[in-house]
C-alpha cells in the first residue's frame, strides 16, 4: 500500500471522505505512486477540512497493523520493536517516494530520522512516530515510551505530543528525530515469526512495485540541493554521501541518467508549485532556470504545454 492508498484510509479516521479529499486538495491519484509533494498537499487540506492542527498526530494515535495493509503483517509478525522498525526501513521508499527516512542503530539504543521537505507541514512525521508507537504499544502489549523525540518543526503544543508520547518534544530541531532505548527495541512481539516475518515483507515489496530505494533516496537528495539552490549532479551527490563518479556508475546501471531524474523531479515540483498558486517566475527561480523563458520551454518539453496553459486546465 503506498502513500495514496494510506492517505485516503487516514482521511477515514477524522470522517473525511476520500473523494472530497482528493477534490478539495486538487490531486488526481490515477496510479497508486504519489509524490511527497502530492502528500503535503494532503496533509493541508485534511487540516483544513477538520480545523485541527495537529489531524497527522491525531492519526497516528488511532493507526493499527490491520490499516498498512501487506505492510502490517510484516511488522506484526517481526520478532521485537528492532526487526520491525528494521522492515519498515526496508518498505518505507517504496510507500512514499523521495521521503528521507532512516534507522540507526547502536549498542545502547536505536532511532529513527525523518527530515522534513516543509518544516511549517508537521503532519506526515507526526504520523510516522506517532504510528511508530502505536503499533509498538500494540505489538509488544507495553506502554512503550521513547527515550527522546525532536522534531523540526517551530514551537507546536508540546501538551498534545506528550500525552501520546509520554516525553516532552524539542522544536526547532535540526532533524525530526525519535530513540528507543536497547531494552525497548529488544521488546518481543505477541505474534512473532521470524520466518513469515521475512517472506511477508519480500512479499509487500512486490506488492508495492519496483521502486527502487535508491533512486527514491536520489530524489530526495536532489529536493536538499534544490532547497540550497544547487541541483547540480556534484551537489547532490554530496548530499547523497557518496562520489559523483558512483552516483553516475549506480545511474547507468539502472538505464536512467542523471538529468531523466532531475526533469521527473522539477516535473513533480513544478505541476505541485502551479497547484499552490506559485508564479511561473517563482517556480523558475525555484528550480534554478537562469529564466523564466526557459522553465516555460522545458515545461512545454515535459506535459506539451505550456504552464500557463496547465493552470487554466486545472482552473477548469
Amino acid at each position: 500500500m503506498r502513500a495514496s492508498a494510506l492517505m485516503l484510509r487516514v482521511a477515514h479516521l477524522v470522517d473525511v471522505t476520500p473523494d472530497d479529499l482528493c477534490q478539495a486538495a486538487g490531486v488526481d491519484l490515477d496510479d497508486d505512486r504519489i509524490v511527497l509533494h502530492d502528500v503535503l498537499r494532503l496533509w493541508q487540506t485534511l487540516a483544513e477540512r477538520t480545523g485541527n492542527a495537529n489531524v497527522g498526530l491525531t492519526c497516528g494515535r488511532r493507526m493499527t497493523v490491520e490499516m498498512l495493509g501487506p505492510v502490517g503483517p510484516a511488522i506484526a509478525m517481526a520478532p521485537d520493536l528492532r526487526h520491525a522498525i528494521e522492515v519498515l526501513a526496508q518498505l518505507f521508499p517504496h510507500l512514499v517516494v523521495g521521503a528521507d527516512f532512516e534507522v540507526r542503530c547502536d549498542d545502547e539504543g536505536g532511532e529513527l530520522r525523518y527530515r522534513m521537505l516543509d518544516r511549517r507541514s508537521p503532519h506526515s512525521v507526526d504520523l510516522l512516530f506517532a504510528s511508530i508507537l502505536s503499533l509498538a504499544r500494540e505489538c509488544t502489549g507495553t506502554h512503550v515510551v521513547p527515550e527522546l523525540l525532536e522534531l523540526e518543526c517551530p514551537v507546536g503544543d508540546a501538551d498534545r505530543y506528550r500525552r501520546h508520547f509520554g516525553v516532552v518534544p524539542s522544536f526547532g530541531a535540526p532533524v525530526c528525530r525519535m530513540r528507543f532505548s536497547d531494552a525497548d527495541l529488544d521488546r518481543p512481539f505477541r505474534f512473532a515469526e521470524p520466518s513469515t516475518s521475512r517472506l511477508l515483507a519480500a512479499h509487500a515489496s512486490t506488492l508495492l512495485g519496483t521502486g527502487d530505494p535508491f533512486l527514491a533516496r536520489l530524489e530526495s537528495a536532489l529536493l536538499r540541493s534544490l532547497e540550497r539552490r544547487d541541483g547540480s549532479l556534484l551537489h547532490t551527490a554530496s548530499v547523497l554521501g557518496v562520489p559523483s563518479r558512483t552516483l553516475q556508475r549506480q545511474l547507468q546501471e539502472r538505464d536512467t541518467s542523471f538529468s531523466e531524474v532531475k526533469e521527473r523531479v522539477f516535473r513533480h515540483i513544478a505541476t505541485a508549485a502551479i497547484r499552490d498558486g506559485a508564479s511561473t517566475g517563482e517556480i523558475a527561480r525555484r528550480l534554478g532556470y537562469a529564466s523564466r523563458r526557459a522553465f516555460v520551454r522545458a515545461f512545454r518539453s515535459w506535459l506539451g504545454m505550456t504552464p500557463a496553459e496547465f493552470r487554466t486546465e486545472r482552473a477548469g
